[in-house]
Order: structure tokens, then C-alpha cells, then sequence
């Protein structure tokens, strides 16, 4: 084998390391250097024989309905189109789906998601929008077990966003009823 054979060889396995090393580094960025915040969840008890226990999760945030007076109602947004989701906080602490963006807005949190499908009628627009890397909570058997009864109605999702609207979810905790 030549030494330029060799080389390129070496070359090739190490920008091969480096792409898998720096994917994992950007997918764990919000872990280590967002904020924190909650929102509202509702878990979904999947078991699957590839994935193992999990909780699906379903948030509010991910369904949005626009009357003709807000913002991008009269927009055609279409599947898989990049969205930006502000929030606010309610009366206790909780985040909760303020407005809808194209861009990404200036100086408040927000949520970078994905349209999943769009609905349009004469008064209201429907929305169901998808955020990455929030929707599956993997736990041991055991744990998933005890988390399915703990955590039945509705839970609070322990969110890590990044200033780019990524997120990663942190834990799931028990909710102590919205109302």
C-alpha cells in the first residue's frame, strides 16, 4: 500500500470521527447551554420491541389554531416548512404558545419546529407543528412502568432551549394541575 493511499485512507476515517463527534456535540448544545423552561405535556405509554419503554409525548403547543385576525392565518404554510413558535409564560411559571413566526423573533423564547399538517377554513386555520427531539422520553421498564401511573392525565416537561429555538428534553415531571 503506497504512503498516499495510506494517507488518504487516514484522512477519510478521520473526517468520518470528526462529523460523528461534531453532530454530537450540536445535538447536546441546548443541554449544556440553554435555558430551561416547562411546558405542558400529555404522555402516551408506546412500547416498542426496537425502541424499548418510552413515553410519547404530546404538548399543546404542538396543535395551533389561527382565527383570521392573527398573524399568518391567511398564509399557505405547508408540510415539513420551518416555523418559529414564541411563548410566554402563564400565571404559574409555566410556557405556554404566544406566537407564530416565519423568521425566527428577536428577543423572546421560542421553539424552531416543522409543520406537520395544515388545515384552512373560511374563519380559523389549523395547525399541527412538530419539535425535534422532545417527543420520546426513554426509561428502564421499570421506571416507564411507574411513570405511566405517576405521570396518567398530564405532566410538565422539563425543556432545555437554545438561543436558536432548539430544544432537547431534559425530564418529565408530574403536574400539579393547571386549572
Amino acid at each position: 500500500m503506497s504512503k498516499q493511499l495510506k494517507l488518504g485512507f487516514i484522512l477519510a476515517i478521520a473526517f468520518q470521527a470528526f462529523i460523528l463527534v461534531w453532530m454530537l456535540i450540536s445535538a447536546n448544545l441546548p443541554r449544556w447551554f440553554g435555558q430551561e423552561i416547562k411546558v405542558y405535556t400529555r404522555p402516551i405509554d408506546p412500547r416498542s420491541l426496537f425502541r424499548g419503554n418510552y413515553a410519547h409525548l404530546d404538548y399543546p403547543l404542538e396543535r395551533i389554531s389561527l382565527s383570521k385576525d392573527q398573524a399568518l392565518y391567511d398564509k399557505t404554510l405547508r408540510r415539513g416548512e420551518v416555523i418559529y413558535l414564541s411563548l410566554t409564560q402563564d400565571d404559574k411559571g409555566i410556557y405556554i404558545a404566544k406566537t407564530l413566526h416565519l423568521s425566527p423573533p428577536e428577543n423572546e423564547i421560542y421553539l424552531q419546529g416543522r409543520v406537520l399538517t395544515a388545515h384552512h377554513a373560511e374563519e380559523y386555520s389549523s395547525l399541527r407543528l412538530r419539535f425535534a427531539n422532545i417527543n420520546a422520553f426513554f426509561s428502564p421498564k421499570e421506571k416507564a412502568l411507574a411513570l405511566e401511573q405517576q405521570l396518567r392525565n398530564e405532566a410538565i416537561a422539563v425543556l432545555m432551549v437554545s438561543d436558536s429555538g432548539k430544544a432537547i428534553l431534559k425530564t418529565i415531571e408530574a403536574s400539579h394541575n393547571k386549572n
